[in-house]
């Protein structure tokens, strides 16, 4: 067990490293209902993180993560309202895993500075379409959305920003669109888990345990950010985010230049 840890963080530093960036992401997801991967990839590429750990890892936890915040506002859940996007994800999810599959021959400062430009594009599309809520949006958009959401899920465990694009276009309150972003987002991860399985073995078991290990501050990061949640306004929250992930981006596209 010890050396499965060791192939990821090799000393008591880089797994306390580990262990806050994954508290942090908790409550910013728990807060605001997404950026758990948006806000941990990046930090855990700069640690030198492979992709393939990085999305077992953030599968691991994220589950932990979604499972903890849907605790919370379970009274907000509508399950109708989430089979569609369960099941778009799940299909499209393959499609992401074979694409990271793909990424494996890329160096770690050409990931960090995809990912970095990814993120910029992500924050900008949701800055753009920043419209009016409605109470209601053509099914074509929530398709498209669901099964990007898919695809950036499988590879690189960041499925939430197209599907918040959808859900904050809609009228409903901040415990509504937390509660259907974890529902919906927790009910594709078993076919995550298995397409990883699938595509890379018993290689991503160190990423896993790593994961469970980790449960305490995910836990607790959920709590923590669903109770902020609830305390302060949704805007003010996401500006937050937004701010902080805009930094990581610059710098994540930066770096290999500095």
């Amino acid at each position: 067990m010890p050396e499965m840890i060791a192939s990821i963080a090799p000393d008591l530093k880089t797994l306390l490293i580990i262990m806050g960036v994954l508290m942090t992401a908790s409550f910013i997801q728990g807060a605001v209902g997404f950026a758990f991967g948006l806000f941990a990839l990046p930090m855990l590429a700069f640690i030198g993180v492979s992709p393939m750990i990085m999305v077992a890892l953030l599968s691991t936890t994220g589950s932990i993560q979604l499972m903890t915040s849907l605790s919370k506002v379970r009274s907000h859940i509508n399950f109708r309202e989430v089979t569609k996007p369960i099941i778009i994800r799940a299909i499209s999810i393959p499609l992401g895993v074979y694409l990271l599959h793909l990424s494996q021959n890329l160096g770690k400062e050409d990931i960090q500075q995809a990912v970095g430009v990814l993120i910029l594009v992500i924050i900008a599309i949701q800055l753009v379409f920043s419209a009016q809520p409605r109470d209601s949006i053509h099914p074509h958009w929530g398709t498209l959305a669901f099964s990007l959401s898919g695809i950036t899920q499988g590879m690189a465990s960041l499925g939430g920003p197209t599907l918040v694009l959808w859900v904050i276009a809609h009228n409903w309150s901040n415990q509504r669109i937390r509660a259907y972003l974890f529902a919906a987002m927790l009910g594709s991860s078993p076919f995550q888990f298995a397409f990883l399985f699938y595509a890379f073995g018993t290689s991503i078991m160190p990423a896993i345990v790593l994961g469970l290990i980790a449960a305490p501050a995910v836990i607790a990061g959920a709590w923590l950010g669903v109770k902020a949640g609830h305390g302060l306004s949704a805007s003010r929250l996401r500006s937050i985010a937004m701010v902080i992930l805009s930094i990581i981006a610059v710098i994540s596209i930066a770096k290999p230049y500095l």
